[in-house]
């Protein structure tokens, strides 16, 4: 049994918490909590499964994986801290827009920063080291010149990211990241969401990330002008 196991078995008996109430809390699956209590996950489990665990048990990413000593205190395991955001596929952006978001219905990643009751991640492709990123949206910031949008024709479920330009006080949308001369007129498209931040996990074990110095979640603001500075 690996030093993770160990300590995870540690840490669910001392405080009563079962696979199912583990799952519940961190949103991570009960076969792979299973599994990583028995040993079955790979040698080197993820950051984006390790991170949410730590943090429901208040240890430290050292303490779970066995660099630091372990002390079982009295502090019962809590929520995640975090503001919590539902992470949506694109096919459901416009219907989730539409309504009143209900967390329980998707699943949930946690941001430290509270991005407004309309705000939605989508998961984006993996690249290099990164093993997850997802693009964090809000719906209810006004959009400016040079920023990352979702978008979608009237009527269609189908969305489209892409940057927001201001040619001449006439807004054009342009194809992003690979980006080229093509606009279209802004008029046509429904937005969505602005990319206000991007929320990586790396596919590095949390014993390398540790080695490495590495930042276990970092964020990215994507546009230039701060969220919070918009009116």
């Amino acid at each position: 049994m690996s030093v993770i196991s160990k300590r995870l078995n540690q840490l669910m008996a001392h405080f009563g918490i079962t696979i199912k109430m583990l799952s519940d809390a961190t949103a991570i699956g009960m076969p792979t909590i299973a599994h990583l209590k028995q040993g079955k996950v790979c040698s080197n489990p993820t950051i984006g499964t390790l991170l949410p665990i730590a943090q429901y048990f208040h240890v430290s990413l050292d303490q779970l994986v066995g660099q630091e000593p372990l002390y079982l205190s009295n502090q019962k395991p809590g929520a995640i801290r975090g503001y919590p955001v539902d992470l949506i596929h694109k096919h459901q952006v416009t219907q989730f827009c539409g309504a009143e978001p209900k967390s329980s219905e998707h699943a949930v990643i946690y941001l430290e920063q509270d991005w407004g009751a309309f705000c939605f991640a989508l998961e984006q492709e993996h690249d290099g080291m990164a093993r997850k990123s997802y693009g964090i949206f809000s719906a209810s910031i006004e959009p400016c010149d040079q920023d990352i949008v979702i978008v979608a024709l009237p009527g269609s479920k189908k969305v489209y990211i892409k940057r927001l330009v201001d040619d001449m006080n006439q807004w054009y949308i342009k194809d992003y990241p690979q980006e080229g001369e093509k606009q279209q007129l802004l008029s046509d498209f429904r937005i969505y969401g602005v990319l206000v931040a991007q929320k990586t996990y790396y596919r590095a074990s949390a014993q390398q990330a540790v080695a490495k110095g590495f930042n276990c979640e970092q964020h990215f603001p994507y546009h230039l002008v701060a969220a919070n500075e918009k009116s």
